[in-house]
């Protein structure tokens, strides 16, 4: 906002009127499953320690899954290993929200290079439909999950 109003020309607005909108797609790309999870994870347990070792855990064996098939020769290239960590689901929709493999294409940055392994880590090469699918799909099981949990004990 202070940056547009600050800027010598009208351009700034042109250049930047899509970033607003990008940002609520990713705020709602991260929220929706986390929030659905978490609250599934939540009505499975009595302590929040739980909940939150379970949490940890699901985000920890998700990375170390993806690492380790991303290791094998014959899954490296294959597009569903992504969905076996939530970081990198989340990394793949969100790095299409923003468009960054044609905005880094623009500053005549390759995404592989001398600090490649910086910019796998920050930046997804890979498509996000697969990965969004997933989103969604986790999303429903959880609130499905979460709907039967917090129903059977209203019905008599």
């Amino acid at each position: 906002g202070i940056s547009i109003a600050v800027s010598p020309g009208v351009r700034a607005v042109a250049d930047t009127w899509m970033t607003i909108p990008r940002l609520f797609a990713c705020a709602t790309v991260v929220a929706v499953p986390a929030t659905c999870v978490i609250l599934f994870l939540s009505s499975l347990a009595k302590d929040a320690r739980y909940v939150a070792f379970a949490w940890i855990t699901l985000w920890a064996l998700g990375e170390a899954s993806y690492q380790i098939l991303r290791t094998l020769p014959a899954l490296q290239d294959s597009p569903w290993i992504l969905l076996a960590s939530p970081w990198e689901c989340i990394n793949a929709v969100t790095g299409e929200i923003f468009d960054v493999g044609r905005q880094v294409g623009e500053l005549g940055l390759s995404p592989r290079g001398r600090r490649g392994v910086i910019r796998h880590l920050l930046f997804s090469s890979r498509s996000a439909g697969l990965p969004l699918a997933w989103l969604a799909v986790v999303s429903a099981a959880c609130l499905a999950g979460l709907w039967r949990r917090v129903s059977a004990p209203l019905r008599i």
